[in-house]
Parts: C-alpha cells; structure tokens; sequence
C-alpha cells in the first residue's frame, strides 16, 4: 500500500507538499480529515502489508503497531527468453545516438520533468524515450518544447509490456527520477532485462539499488547531478556492463515465487 491521501491530493493539485512533509505539516480541513482516516484504517486492520521497509516505517508513523506491518517485497514475475532484440529504430534513434529510457506515469512527483531538463544538459548525442501516460504529458512535450528538446524526447504513451521490453533491450540507460516510490518493479524488471539504472535516492528505491554497484542513485530534484549520472554510465562503457551483470544478479532476489509464498503464509497465519 502507499499514501492514497498524499497521491490524491497531488493528483488534484490540492498540495505541492512531498510525500515526507505532508505527514505532518497543516492542511486544509477536509485534506486533514482524509490524512487521519487512512490512519485510523491501518490502526484499525489486523495486518498491513508493505512492499518496502520504507512503506513499514510510514505505516508505523501513521499509528499501526509495528508488530501487525508486515513487509512483503514485489516480486518480479520471469522474463520472456530471449528477449526481444535491441533494434534501436523502433524509436526513432540516429546512428551514433544514445538510447535513454523512462517508464512511469506522467504524474508530477516521478521526476520526469529533471529528466527532461538533464538530457540537455548532457554531453554527447541522446534521445529520450519516455514510456506511459498521465495529466502531466501535454505540460511535458511543452517542456520538451521549450527547452529547444522537442526532436529529441518522444512521447511513447501507454504500450504493451512486449514493447515495454523492447526498449529496455535497446536502452543504453534506463532512469527513473521519481520523489516517491514505495518499490519500484519497474527498475526490478530493468535491471533484469539488463539496462543500466540512474534513479532517485527516494522511497523504497535505496533497498533495490546499490549505488556503485548495480546502478547510480542520485538526490531527487537535482537536475545537474543527474545528467552527470546519466553522461557517467553512457560515456563508461565499462561501468554500464558491470551494472547489467549486477542488476541481473540483483532482480533475482525479487522472485514472485517468494512474493506468492510470504502472502500465503501471512494468509494462513490469519486464518489460523
């Protein structure tokens, strides 16, 4: 579960507050009322499942005993073998070109607008895929625009998971800048499918990657320290490699088989 009170507000743009923030700070009378009964629904449940220590350490802050929040991890179902080729031209990407991908929806906390601005900070040829929808694309492309971007970022909208594979097969670099992330499946399946991974040092991404090791975490909201992030795995490509032996190493401590097996247990446990 995550911060529905948070996300709706966002969403309705009654609040420009972060995730951290919002906890605790005023609010409007009705924003407040939403924030205390998610409080009292998980004070309320017998057990709350969390896909994230980070999520666990919200709930508690909420008022759920810590003895009833359980942390599950998302598992990651197997990917399709072999995957798709890498054909770089489905996206529109020049000879010479690097390919750097973004998948998330288009709402105002993933980031999406620092990754935009980073690409024209960067040092060398780069297109931009970005992989999705939400309220935030036609502000996005204008953007995109603005920043004399325009030819460089495409837009490719909601696509099946066949295609979602296919450009983390062509990727050079995979990013996702988001302020909130209760854990992210979609670095999971990045990292397993072998793209190299630039992320925010937010939420529950720190427990997938390991910065240095199998991918690059950088602080959210800055957009310089992650274009040098992003120009660091593209102009290195010995350091790319060595993340896509890592992340692939990394995604399989997240098996759906052990997703499957925790939740039955808990369910069991319940019932007992």
């Amino acid at each position: 579960m995550g911060d529905y009170a948070w996300e709706r507000a966002r969403l309705r743009q009654r609040t420009r507050l972060d995730l951290a923030p919002y906890q605790r700070s005023g609010l409007p009378w009705d924003l407040a009322w939403q924030r205390r009964l998610r409080s009292l629904y998980v004070r309320l449940a017998d057990r709350v499942v969390a896909p994230s220590r980070f999520l666990r350490d919200l709930i508690v802050g909420w008022g759920a005993p810590p003895g009833r929040v359980r942390v599950i991890y998302n598992g990651l179902t197997p990917l399709p073998e072999p995957l798709p080729p890498a054909d770089r031209s489905l996206w529109g990407t020049a000879p010479g070109e690097k390919l750097i991908l973004t998948a998330a929806r288009l709402v105002d906390w993933k980031g999406l607008d620092d990754v935009i601005a980073a690409l024209g900070l960067l040092g060398r040829p780069a297109r931009l895929l970005v992989l999705g929808e939400g309220p935030e694309r036609a502000g996005l492309e204008a953007l995109a625009r603005r920043l004399g971007l325009a030819e460089r970022v495409v837009f490719g909208g909601r696509v099946s998971r066949g295609r979602v594979l296919a450009a983390l097969a062509a990727a050079d670099v995979f990013v996702l800048a988001s302020g909130y992330e209760g854990l992210p499946h979609v670095v999971l399946e990045a990292m397993a499918a072998g793209a190299p991974v630039v992320a925010a040092r937010s939420g529950g991404t720190p427990e997938v990657v390991e910065s240095g090791r199998d991918g690059l975490l950088v602080a959210y909201g800055r957009v310089e320290e992650l274009a040098r992030a992003l120009d660091r795995v593209l102009a290195e490509p010995n350091l790319a490699d060595s993340f896509r032996r890592a992340g692939r190493a990394r995604a399989a401590d997240f098996p759906w088989a052990r997703t499957v097996a925790q939740t039955r247990e808990l369910i069991e446990e319940m019932l007992a």
